[in-house]
């Protein structure tokens, strides 16, 4: 068995625990309600990379002595989800080879895929990639992000129009031809655009290092 099987192996069998306990935390009850905890397939398809990207290098690190960086990458590819006129960003973790992407299927509402329509229908909700996580050498992210847009342009004509326009980044690939998904992808996860992450506000930073320490422990009672 390889590194990187194994790598895949470990991550899958955190990642039920991780969305059960991300179900309870604020992010999701702001997204979902009372329903967030019957959602559990759609916890890691909203925007919170930071919370599960944080969360999962502690397990890693702590559980399987698997160390990790926490990586982000600031890019104007990508409207900003609030529609405020900041730059989008994207938190995920690098290994010494590898990738762990906790949320990347949150990146289908380019393509007009939204959690909020998935909510009730079997059938968009089963448009989204099958893994969850996303695991995969970094030498191979420019594959990995052709494969994730074929995906999406591939669903195009059977995902219905994004209700809510104001969302801005939902739907902006709905028109784009397959070359410019690929592009888009391909520029959002590449490994050089990546640095060290952490929050530009010391108060928030402090925040999320308690919040994603303390879904860390839960997840690790929950495994052990």
């Amino acid at each position: 068995m390889s590194q990187f099987e194994s790598l895949q192996q470990i991550v899958e069998s955190i990642r039920p625990t991780l969305e059960s306990e991300l179900s309870d935390c604020a992010p999701a009850m702001f997204h979902f309600g009372l329903e967030s905890r019957q959602l559990l397939p759609l916890q890691l398809r909203i925007p919170v990379c930071g919370l599960a990207s944080r969360s999962l290098q502690i397990v890693l690190r702590e559980r399987y002595d698997i160390d990790t960086t926490l990586m982000g990458v600031t890019t104007n590819v990508i409207p900003s989800y609030r529609g405020e006129p900041i730059p989008h960003r994207h938190v995920m973790l690098h290994g010494k080879n590898d990738a762990i992407d906790p949320t990347f299927g949150q990146y289908m509402g380019l393509f007009g895929l939204s959690f909020g329509s998935a909510i009730h229908d079997p059938d968009l909700m089963n448009m989204y990639p099958r893994e969850r996580i996303a695991v995969y050498p970094l030498a191979h992210a420019a594959r990995f992000a052709e494969e994730f847009a074929n995906h999406g342009h591939n669903l195009v004509p059977n995902i219905p129009k994004p209700k809510h326009t104001e969302r801005s980044p939902y739907g902006i690939l709905r028109n784009a031809s397959l070359t410019e998904s690929v592009n888009l992808m391909q520029e959002l996860w590449n490994p050089k655009s990546y640095e060290m992450h952490k929050l530009y506000n010391p108060d928030s930073e402090e925040l999320m290092q308690i919040e994603s320490r303390d879904l860390a422990d839960l997840i690790m009672r929950q495994i052990s």
